[in-house]
């Protein structure tokens, strides 16, 4: 079970496939499509990152906490770095922890943060949103950064979604989602860890 929620604190401007590659997939030519399949590389990617849990180009994030739990677990795998963390002190003031005051571990998934040697926690106010910690996560800046596994899964997708546009198919059946898609994401798909 996650610790807290977790939001995009930028939106992403990169899309983990180009628009040349989505369309040599889809077999399109010209221009007349080109943001219907934007939006759909979109929401492939989108529902890819969802049901894996990770984020596959680097993007800024907030968790945020009631409260400091012993140990800070950090989701959407890779992480690549600790921005901040914020909190609200027992005065009800936000306060920046200094980074000397806690460690991390971005080698694990997930990622966790702890208190520096010999300190604790700083006490907060007692409500809800108490702590946000702001961190970078994502297996790169580029598409080629993110696995083929998962690209090939997100070309599979979005031609489903491009080829399926409704949900009713006339002199058909409506068909599931593409086969190879579960197993080409199951490596890659992190389980709950809270």
């Amino acid at each position: 079970m996650m610790q807290g929620s977790v939001v995009k604190a930028v939106a992403a401007t990169r899309q983990p496939l180009g628009l040349a590659e989505a369309k040599d997939h889809l077999r399109v030519d010209g221009t007349d499509s080109d943001a219907l399949i934007s939006g759909l590389i979109d929401a492939s990617a989108d529902h890819l990152e969802e049901v894996t849990g990770r984020a596959f180009l680097e993007a800024s994030f907030d968790l945020t906490l009631d409260r400091f739990p012993p140990c800070i677990l950090l989701p959407k795998g890779r992480v690549a770095s600790v921005t901040w963390i914020k909190y609200r002190d027992a005065a009800g003031d936000q306060q920046t922890l200094d980074a000397a005051d806690y460690r991390t571990d971005l080698a694990s998934i997930p990622a966790r943060i702890v208190p520096a040697w010999g300190l604790t926690w700083p006490t907060t106010r007692g409500e809800i949103a108490d702590v946000t910690v702001r961190f970078v996560a994502g297996f790169g800046a580029y598409p080629a950064a993110v696995p083929p596994a998962l690209r090939a899964a997100a070309l599979l997708l979005l031609g489903h979604l491009y080829e399926r546009r409704e949900q009713t198919v006339v002199g058909g059946n409506v068909a599931e989602l593409p086969t190879g898609v579960p197993a080409l994401i199951a490596p890659h798909t992190l389980y709950s860890f809270g």
